[in-house]
């Protein structure tokens, strides 16, 4: 092989390399579109909370898709409010740590989950995005926080249901469940 075709190869092998990060890199950015929408009021930096857990947070509105961030999310209870952090890269990236004080939070009663009760909780400084959470982790945050955050047995005010979203984990479970058998039967069959 010649020199030149080596610095060719060498070359293009580079930019699309450098193209496949710069097109990860804004699939994260742009799906981390919802928590820099609260980072604008809420952003600060980590500090050290009284209690923390691992917990399960879906955010809602303002733009076109949902974005779950189940199983990455720490939980840190303080005296005078709630943090959030995403602890694993690549999508931590582009979510700064969140510092939300208890006196912003609302909530309301939510149907996300299939296999929990789970509360849509609206924050004052910053309305346009939802965050859903099951209602065990809230009740954590108000028994541990020892603070009393407003959840309301009615319908959220918003009118933004997410009743698709729940069809759609009704019927992809279905679904999971009948492949999952087939392929169970037919195993056995042969």
């Amino acid at each position: 092989m010649a020199l030149i075709e080596m610095i060719f190869q060498s070359v293009t092998g580079l930019v699309s390399l450098g193209f496949v990060i710069a097109l990860l890199g804004f699939m994260y950015w742009r799906d981390a579109c919802h928590w820099r929408y609260l980072a604008e009021a809420y952003g600060r930096t980590w500090t050290r909370p009284v209690r923390t857990r691992w917990g399960n947070v879906v955010l809602y509105g303002k733009f076109p898709v949902s974005k779950s961030y189940n199983g990455i999310t720490r939980l840190g209870l303080h005296s005078d409010g709630l943090s959030l952090k995403i602890m694993i890269p690549p999508y931590s990236i582009f979510c700064r740590p969140l510092f939300i004080p208890y006196r912003d939070i609302r909530g309301w009663d939510q149907s996300w989950y299939l296999n929990a009760k789970s509360t849509e909780l609206e924050l004052e400084a910053a309305p346009e995005v939802k965050i859903v959470m099951p209602r065990e982790q809230l009740e954590w945050i108000r028994g541990m926080g020892g603070q009393e955050i407003e959840v309301t047995n009615r319908t959220s005010p918003h009118r933004d249901k997410p009743v698709l979203w729940h069809a759609y984990l009704v019927v992809s479970f279905v679904v999971m469940i009948g492949v999952t058998a087939y392929v169970l039967l037919s195993g056995n069959l042969s």
